[in-house]
């Protein structure tokens, strides 16, 4: 019975170590994950007051998001002519440390007049969009890719 006291304490001893991160397993890759959007349907009339907000998930290895360089990338899909649409990675109000690393969740706020919504064919009243969203760092190192839900653009 004695050893099983023993054993129990140095499994969990081992566990939580195995958990811990060091400065060595930290990638300087972003990584983005649960992708969330407020809404699927957007009026970008000129009295429209709508909001359309994404929201992911996010880890840095070397947490270097705070420098004014890095972003969120936006590109429509459906527009084989859409060019990549850059927004400043919302701030991260606290010390970074870029031996720890940083995870957290970044929420982006795109009123009706956000370029991204703008419908390319003026005969149109409405389009379908459809976005592949990724984040970068300071240093410019991009994260995975993850894609929006449709959303529909409307005057």
């Amino acid at each position: 019975m004695k050893l099983h006291k023993v054993w129990i304490p140095a499994l969990l001893l081992l566990g939580l170590t195995a958990c811990r991160k060091t400065d060595g397993n930290l990638s300087k890759i972003p990584e983005i994950s649960s992708l969330q959007q407020s809404a699927r349907h957007i009026r970008i009339a000129p009295d429209s007051e709508d909001t359309l907000l994404f929201q992911f998930r996010f880890k840095d290895g070397d947490a270097d998001i705070n420098g004014g360089k890095a972003k969120v990338v936006f590109k429509d899909i459906l527009d084989t002519a859409a060019v990549e649409v850059d927004y400043p990675f919302p701030e991260i109000n606290a010390l970074l440390d870029p031996g720890k690393g940083i995870t957290g969740t970044a929420l982006i706020s795109l009123d009706a007049n956000a370029i991204l919504f703008q419908i390319a064919d003026t005969s149109k009243t409405s389009e379908m969009k459809l976005y592949d969203i990724y984040m970068t760092d300071d240093a410019g190192n991009k994260s995975n890719v993850l894609r929006s839900d449709s959303v529909r653009v409307e005057n």
